[in-house]
């Protein structure tokens, strides 16, 4: 009991430094804007957010500011500084390998079985030709990587975001996303030393977006909130697809849609 519980308590702190929402597109908003509307995939309505817990997430968003500033941006340059750039991106891509059989699942609530299938196969081939997903052997024979979480499964088949909500450590999540979170949690096999370890390794690959966040921002709290809101309704809408030209060949190009 005291295991499982050590170990509930090391995913959460590891889920809250690597699952920051990091997005090269993220607009910097200020004031009492509303967040883009997620979309009900269900019958293509569109439903607006609402912010009732914002008196209690505040608070709650500005220490995990200080804790992240204080303590986990400094760790993270620190091993930046030290590990050589080979090792940086093996642990990377193990880190990254560790979410595909969660990718499958969201997929298979979605009923996306494209989706499941891709990742399936890039877990597959990387676990076993890419030792344990040191190496990322699945994009080079040309199954790109592509997430498909839990609550991005639960938005396809309709359920809305809910209340916007930040959690100590953990920061922002909504209603829908925060039971998907958990039960990633509970059911990830590694012991909490090493999953600490990998979301370190992928914060740690996101610093630099995550400090430029809210740099000059009026409202650090709104354009944090803002940017988790539009990645997470990049993240719904997104559609993974295996390659047309099959497994072994690399595509001819990307898709300028």
């Amino acid at each position: 009991m005291r295991r499982t519980k050590t170990q509930l308590l090391a995913g959460i702190i590891a889920l809250g430094i690597g699952a920051f929402p990091i997005t090269g597109t993220m607009a910097q908003t200020t004031g009492n804007q509303l967040a883009p509307a997620d979309e009900n995939f269900s019958d293509g309505a569109t439903v607006e957010r609402s912010y009732p817990l914002e008196f209690i997430n505040r608070p709650i968003a500005a220490i995990n500011r200080l804790l992240r500033q204080g303590v986990i941006d400094p760790v993270a340059k620190v091993y930046k500084f030290v590990t050589p750039d080979v090792a940086e991106i093996a642990l990377s891509n193990a880190a990254r390998n560790l979410t595909e059989p969660f990718s499958v699942l969201g997929a298979v609530i979605a009923g996306d079985t494209e989706g499941a299938k891709l990742s399936g196969a890039r877990f597959l081939v990387n676990t076993t030709l890419g030792v344990a997903g040191l190496a990322d052997v699945a994009t080079e024979a040309g199954l790109e990587y592509c997430r498909e979480d839990i609550g991005q499964g639960l938005a396809k088949q309709g359920v809305e975001p809910g209340t916007h909500i930040v959690l100590p450590i953990i920061g922002p999540t909504n209603s829908r996303d925060l039971p998907g979170d958990i039960v990633e949690v509970l059911i990830t096999p590694l012991p909490p030393g090493v999953t600490i370890a990998m979301a370190s390794v992928e914060y740690a690959d996101n610093q630099e977006s995550v400090e430029n966040l809210t740099k000059g921002s009026v409202d650090k709290y709104v354009t944090e909130r803002e940017a988790y809101e539009q990645h997470r309704l990049y993240q719904v809408e997104l559609t993974c697809k295996a390659p047309e030209e099959g497994i072994g060949e690399k595509p001819k190009s990307a898709k300028s849609e």
